[in-house]
Parts: C-alpha cells; sequence; structure tokens
C-alpha cells in the first residue's frame, strides 16, 4: 500500500524501528516492481521466501513495545488485550497500536496512565527492573449506550417494516 517510488526510504531502518515492523512481505507485481528492487537492495532486510510473495525478515527489528532502546516481548495477545514482559531501564515504554481514549495499562499490576504520542501511538510510563505491561481496550458506558441504541433502533425498524406491510396488506384485501 505504500507508495512504491518512495519505497526506498520506507524501508530504512529508522522507518521500521519507529513503527515495529519486523517482516515485508511484497507481490510480485508490475506495481511492486520498485519496491522489489528496493527491497533486495535494502541491507537492513533479509529476504528468506522467494517467488510470487516475497518475504523479508528485518534485521534488528524493533517489537511493537520498547523502553529505551530495549525490546519488550509480547507474552499474550487476543482482542483487546496485550501482555509485553521484558526488562527496563524506567522511563516511558512506546507501544506500537493506534492510541485511543479507552486504552488502559497496569505495570506490574498497578494501573498507569496512558498518553498519546505525536505519532498516534502509545506511551506508558514505567519503573526500572522486571515488568509486565498489560494494555487492554476498556468498553465503557458509551459503547454499551451505543449497542443498546443500535438494538433499539433495530427493533423499532422491524416493527415499522411488519406494521407497513400488514397495513399494505389490508389495503390490498380490501
Amino acid at each position: 500500500a505504500y507508495d512504491p517510488a518512495r519505497m526506498a526510504e520506507t524501508l530504512t531502518p529508522e522507518f521500521l524501528a519507529r513503527h515495529g515492523i519486523g517482516a515485508v512481505v511484497l507481490a510480485a507485481t508490475a506495481r511492486t516492481q520498485e519496491a522489489a528492487l528496493a527491497a533486495a537492495r535494502a541491507p537492513n532486510l533479509s529476504l528468506i521466501r522467494d517467488g510470487r510473495y516475497a518475504v523479508y525478515l528485518v534485521r534488528n527489528a524493533r517489537s511493537l513495545a520498547t523502553v529505551g532502546e530495549r525490546n519488550l516481548e509480547l507474552a499474550l495477545a487476543d482482542p483487546g488485550y496485550l501482555r509485553f514482559t521484558g526488562e527496563s531501564d524506567g522511563g516511558t515504554a512506546i507501544v506500537r497500536v493506534n492510541w485511543f481514549p479507552r486504552w488502559r495499562a497496569t505495570v506490574n499490576g498497578r494501573p498507569v496512565p496512558v498518553s498519546r504520542q505525536d505519532d498516534g501511538y502509545l506511551e506508558i510510563p514505567v519503573p526500572d527492573g522486571v515488568i509486565t505491561l498489560d494494555i487492554t481496550y476498556a468498553v465503557d458506558w458509551l459503547d454499551w449506550a451505543g449497542r443498546f441504541l443500535c438494538i433499539a433502533g433495530a427493533m423499532v425498524a422491524g416493527v415499522w417494516v411488519m406494521r407497513s406491510h400488514a397495513a399494505t396488506g389490508v389495503v390490498a384485501r380490501a
């Protein structure tokens, strides 16, 4: 989905690290020829599969969550829930998922604030030492209210359709 003409700058170690990209997959099409050439020349990529889909592994990849230069390990991933573990020198963990106000975080079981970075990723304060960082997408009352209103609206629309259909049937028989 990236502009093939700008692929060389997209495949730089800085870009891939900033976004936590660990692998690059390129489909063999006329549109991606320039991207394939850039990937083959990129010193930070290792080709691990060639063919219709070329797969490159990013050397020294950054993980989805980092503290300074340290990668945190993704220990568990479920819909709306991520757990990272690792060593920290203290400071700020950067988690490369899109920020939204309903993200909640705990570090070693204690709630911590979740902030938004300028690039849209999560920023979470962490202490030094071994940490477990849990991130949960919380469903709040607005979500429940929206679901309720959606169901109520569908029910009202269903009743309205059935009544108008019944009324049409009565007029047709008369």
